[in-house]
C-alpha cells in the first residue's frame, strides 16, 4: 500500500490560483517540480527530500487544493504497421520527457526504474543500447556529479577529463545523427551534451574545479545530516506506531498466579477499590458492624475440595470475564504504563495487594523473599513499559552527543524520547532547543552551498539552500533577502517568496536591494500599489538603479 501511494502522480488543479494559498519556500520549490508525469516517490528523489517527506508536502498541497493525484498511466500501444512489421509495437504518442516516471509499484529494496520502457520503442533512427544510454543519463542528470557525468574519478588530471568528454561527445551531440529521425532523443542529447560541456569547462580549469569540489564536499555533509535525520525521525515513528499497536492489544499480565475454575463455575470478583475506599472513610463503629455482619472466611479443611475455591454467597452476584470486562482490564494497563507503571490507572484509588500466601498464621518474610519479590515486580514493570525509564535514556544520550557536538544524534535521541514520552514539556522544549541550535551549526554550510548555486544558476536548488539558511538565522536579513530572489529566479511559490522579502525589509529597512525584490515580488503578485511603494523606498535609497527605475517605468505603463 505504501508503495503504491509513492507511485501515484500529482498534477496541478486545473484553474486554481496558486498565489492564493501561503505556501513555505519548500513546498515551492516541490510545487514547480510537478510536471503531471513525475510520481510522488521520484519527486523525494530528485529533491533529496526522500519518499516519506514529499509524499506529506504533496499531501498538504493536494488538501489545500492546489494538487490532485492520479494514478501511474498504463502505456498505451498501438498495432504494427505493414512498414514495421519486423519491429515491436511503437507508443502512440511520446511519452513526457520531464522527471523520473515510475509506471508500476516495486517491492522494497528494488531499484525503481527512471523511465518508462515504453520510450526504448520510439521509431527513431538510434540503435537500441545508445537509446538506452541516452535515457539513463538523461533521467539522472540533475542526481550526477560532474565526475559521475563524465565516468572519471575525482583525482584524475585535465587530460583524462577532456578524452572522457570528447568520447561522450560522439554519443550525446546531435549533429552525429545528422538527418536522421530523431525524435524526442534530439532534446534529451542537446540537455546532455550542453551538461557535459559545462563539466568539462569547470573541472578543466583548476580555480574552478577546487570551488567545485568544496562544494561537493559541503553538499555531501549536509545530505548526510539530512539523511541521519530522515532515519531518526522514522525509528521515532515506528516506536510511537508500537506503541499504538500495544495499547490497542494490552493483554492483562496479572501480578499474582490467579486460582483455577471449572468451566461454567462463576468467578468471585473481590470487592471494588472504590467500595474498599468508602469503607475505609466510615466511621469505626459503622465498619465494625459491617464486618460482624460478613460471614467469616470458610476454614480450610478436607470438606473444601483441593484446587477449587468455595463457593461465593448467593447474595453476592457472579461476575464473568466477559469482553467488556477484558477491555475495561486492558485500559486500566495501559493507563497504569502512561502513569509509569504505578500499579493503579490514572485517577484511580490504590487498591488492596492480593494475599501471597493461603490463610494461616502470618509469619514475617525473610530478605531473601522481599528481594526476589522486589526483582520480580520490576522485571515484569519493565516487560510492561518498555525498560525502566527509557526516556530518561535517551534524554542522557542526547547530553551526551551534545557534549561531543553530534547534534544530528543529540536530535534524535530526543525525538526517539518524545516517541516514549510525548507529554513531558521538558523534552519537547529539549528537543526544540536542539532542533533549533543545529539548524543554526548547518547554516553556514547551507549559505557557501546556495552562493555556489546562485553563481551556477541553479535557482531552484539555491532556494531550498537559502531557506535551510534563513531557518537556522531568523534575523539574518541577507539569507531572507537572497531566499526570496532564488524563489522568484526559480519561479516557484511567490507567496514564499514574499515572506521572506517582508523578512529582510523588516529586519533591515535601509536596504534597496530587499525593497526592490519585494517591489519584483509585489508585481508579479499583481500588488500594483505595493509594488510601487516599495519601488519608489529603493529608488530613494539607491537613485542610480536601473532596474528599479525600469520597473517604476513598467507599473506606470
Amino acid at each position: 500500500m505504501e508503495d503504491h501511494a509513492q507511485s501515484k502522480i500529482p498534477k496541478l488543479t486545473p484553474n486554481v490560483d496558486v498565489r492564493a494559498h501561503p505556501l513555505t519556500a519548500l513546498e515551492g520549490y516541490v510545487l514547480s517540480l510537478v510536471d503531471g508525469a513525475t510520481s510522488i516517490g521520484d519527486l523525494g528523489a530528485m529533491t533529496g527530500l526522500g519518499e516519506e517527506a514529499a509524499s506529506g508536502i504533496v499531501g498538504k498541497l493536494v488538501s489545500l487544493g492546489v494538487l490532485e493525484l492520479f494514478d501511474p498511466p498504463t502505456p498505451s500501444r498501438r498495432p504494427p504497421s505493414p512498414s514495421t512489421e519486423k519491429s515491436k509495437s511503437r507508443p502512440a504518442t511520446p511519452t513526457p520527457s520531464r522527471g523520473i516516471v515510475r509506471t508500476n509499484p516495486v517491492p522494497p529494496g528494488t531499484p525503481r526504474a527512471l523511465y518508462d520502457p515504453a520510450e526504448l520503442e520510439e521509431d527513431v533512427d538510434i540503435d537500441l543500447e545508445r537509446r538506452r544510454q541516452i535515457l539513463d543519463t538523461y533521467y539522472r542528470l540533475e542526481a550526477l556529479t560532474f565526475y559521475e557525468l563524465l565516468g572519471v574519478a575525482a583525482d584524475v588530471d585535465k587530460k583524462v577529463i577532456r578524452t572522457a568528454y570528447f568520447e561522450l561527445s560522439k554519443v550525446f551531440h546531435p549533429d552525429t545523427k545528422f538527418r536522421k529521425r530523431l525524435g524526442s532523443y534530439k532534446t534529451k542529447m542537446e540537455q546532455i551534451f550542453k551538461r557535459c560541456t559545462e563539466a568539462y569547462e569547470v573541472l578543466g580549469k583548476k580555480a574552478r574545479r577546487d570551488e567545485y569540489d568544496a562544494y561537493l564536499k559541503i553538499t555531501a555533509a549536509t545530505r548526510e545530516a539530512q539523511a541521519r535525520l530522515r532515519d531518526g525521525e522514522e525509528a521515532a515513528r515506528e516506536r510511537e506506531r508500537a506503541a499504538e499497536t500495544l495499547a490497542a492489544n494490552a493483554v492483562v499480565v496479572p501480578t499474582a498466579p490467579a486460582p483455577l475454575h471449572m468451566v461454567g463455575e462463576p468467578i468471585p470478583e473481590t470487592e471494588p477499590a472504590a467500595h474498599a475506599e468508602q469503607a475505609a472513610r466510615e466511621e469505626p463503629p459503622a465498619a465494625a458492624a459491617r464486618s460482624e455482619r460478613q460471614p467469616p472466611p470458610p476454614a480450610a479443611g478436607p470438606e473444601a475440595p483441593r484446587g477449587r475455591p468455595a463457593t461465593p454467597p448467593r447474595d453476592q452476584p457472579a461476575v464473568r470475564d466477559d469482553v467488556d470486562t477484558r477491555r475495561r482490564r486492558a485500559q486500566e494497563l495501559y493507563s497504569r504504563r502512561l502513569a509509569g507503571a504505578t500499579g493503579r490507572a490514572v485517577g484511580e484509588a490504590p487498591r488492596p495487594p492480593p494475599p501471597l500466601e493461603p490463610p494461616g498464621p502470618k509469619t514475617s518474610p525473610g530478605r531473601d523473599t522481599l528481594v526476589r519479590g522486589l526483582a520480580t515486580s520490576l522485571k515484569r514493570a519493565a516487560q510492561l513499559t518498555g525498560g525502566f525509564d527509557q526516556a530518561a535514556r535517551y534524554l542522557a544520550e542526547a547530553k551526551r552527543a551534545e557534549e561531543h557536538d553530534d547534534l544530528v544524534a543529540a536530535a534524535n535521541a530526543l525525538r526517539m524520547a518524545l516517541a516514549l514520552a510525548p507529554n513531558r514539556l521538558e523534552l519537547e522544549e529539549e528537543h526544540e532547543r536542539i532542533r533549533q541550535k543545529l539548524a543554526h551549526s548547518l547554516a553556514e554550510s547551507y549559505e557557501a552551498q546556495a552562493r555556489y548555486e546562485e553563481k551556477a544558476g541553479l535557482w531552484q536548488a539555491a532556494a531550498l539552500s537559502w531557506s535551510k539558511v534563513a531557518e537556522g538565522r531568523p534575523s539574518d536579513w541577507v539569507a531572507a533577502r537572497q531566499g526570496a530572489l532564488a524563489i522568484m529566479q526559480a519561479g516557484a511559490d511567490l507567496r514564499s517568496a514574499q515572506k521572506l522579502a517582508q523578512r529582510a525589509v523588516e529586519l533591515q529597512p535601509s536596504d534597496a536591494e530587499s525593497r526592490r525584490v519585494l517591489g519584483q515580488i509585489y508585481a508579479s503578485l499583481g500588488l500594483q500599489l505595493n509594488a510601487r511603494r516599495e519601488l519608489e523606498a529603493a529608488a530613494a535609497l539607491d537613485p542610480a538603479d536601473e532596474m528599479v527605475k525600469n520597473l517604476l517605468r513598467d507599473l506606470k505603463a
